[in-house]
């Protein structure tokens, strides 16, 4: 026989408003309760055998008021999955000492856009221009094959540039194509960044160089191109533009993406996307079986991430993943508002406005 805590309970009626977009991970939803409990315990431990459907139906005579419960415990990820030992919260404390019934206003997962710095050293992106403008390292002066840090090499540019003493360069690798996930059209590579050659002379046609800083080591042939912001801090910056863009492709090698993966995307600076700018991730369908034929375009599009810039380039940017409530994808659907971030008290935004 389990025993369960003993409840004065009412016949709760709940009011369902349409909840607002979907922005980020599971919160405690606005729900009011105005009737407590008789012994003031909150907390019931699951035990073998135990569904939310049970719990209901024994604590408030309604196991249709699962998903209710479900509301109130975002730590439990799957409501089909709950496991004995877990801790159900039954009356969430701030329902305590209320009066009667529920109003449910809004939904579980958090509105609230990000407000964090990212600090890391940048993936590396080339857009297909920069590739073509960039140079090699063609020889070294060094007996080995495999370079380091102070090293001297000679670097010859394909294209002609006017270059200085003391100048500095990025090395890199390129680890693959990026290609539109659905034009197909290649718009840039992956590059994996091996270090920083700085410039010793340049009055000949090959341009003698010093690896002043190496992350791996460093062979001839090894590709150069303009210096890029090896550290980088950014933080969010008020999006000016409205723009519509899909993931790219991500750095990670994995087929399904999350929070602080490294991604790009099809729009960049000639669009309006600036650096700090942040984009939503949108979705739609059934969490968990496949939508019917011809019901998806009547779905709406959920929020599900956030994407902040941290490299804007001319047509392309790379983001770095600050929020996701589901596994996001390469071909994903994301939006850049002007508005969004902006849901402030009116009283603060009017006086942030007048500013």
């Amino acid at each position: 026989m389990k025993r369960l805590a003993l409840f004065t309970l009412v016949r709760l009626v709940v009011c369902c408003i349409a909840p607002s977009t979907v922005y980020g991970q599971a919160d405690e939803p606005d729900i009011v309760s105005t009737y407590p409990a008789i012994t003031g315990e909150r907390i019931y431990i699951v035990e073998e055998g135990d569904t939310l459907w049970d719990i209901c139906d024994q604590f408030f005579d309604d196991p249709h008021f699962w998903p209710t419960l479900w509301a109130f415990n975002a730590q439990i990820t799957n409501p089909h999955w709950i496991y004995p030992g877990d801790q159900v919260v039954i009356i969430p404390k701030s329902m305590l000492n209320k009066g009667p019934g529920f109003v449910w206003a809004r939904s579980r997962y958090s509105e609230k856009p990000t407000d964090i710095v990212v600090a890391g050293r940048s993936k590396g992106f080339i857009p297909e221009k920069v590739f073509q403008e960039s140079g090699k390292i063609r020889y070294s002066r060094e007996q080995k094959q495999y370079l380091g840090q102070y090293d001297e090499v000679y670097i010859e540019f394909y294209i002609p540039k006017k270059i200085k003493k003391g100048e500095e360069f990025t090395l890199y690798r390129v680890e693959s194509d990026v290609t539109h996930p659905v034009t197909g059209d290649k718009v840039g590579y992956k590059v994996r960044h091996l270090g920083i050659a700085k410039v010793l002379g340049a009055e000949k046609r090959f341009v003698k160089a010093l690896l002043f800083t190496t992350y791996e080591e460093i062979e001839r042939g090894t590709l150069v191109t303009d210096i890029f912001q090896q550290q980088f801090k950014v933080g969010p910056a008020p999006n000016t533009a409205n723009v519509d863009a899909v993931i790219l492709d991500a750095f990670e090698d994995y087929d399904y993406l999350g929070e602080h993966h490294y991604v790009f995307l099809d729009k960049g600076r000639n669009d309006g996307v600036q650096l700090g700018n942040r984009f939503v991730v949108l979705d739609r369908g059934d969490g968990y079986d496949p939508v019917e034929s011809g019901d998806m375009e009547d779905l709406p599009d959920e929020n599900v991430g956030e994407i902040m810039i941290v490299e804007p380039y001319d047509n392309t940017s790379l983001g770095v993943v600050t929020r996701s409530i589901s596994e996001l994808a390469v071909g994903q659907k994301c939006a850049l508002r002007v508005n969004y971030g902006k849901d402030k008290p009116p009283e603060e935004q009017a006086k942030q406005d007048g500013e």
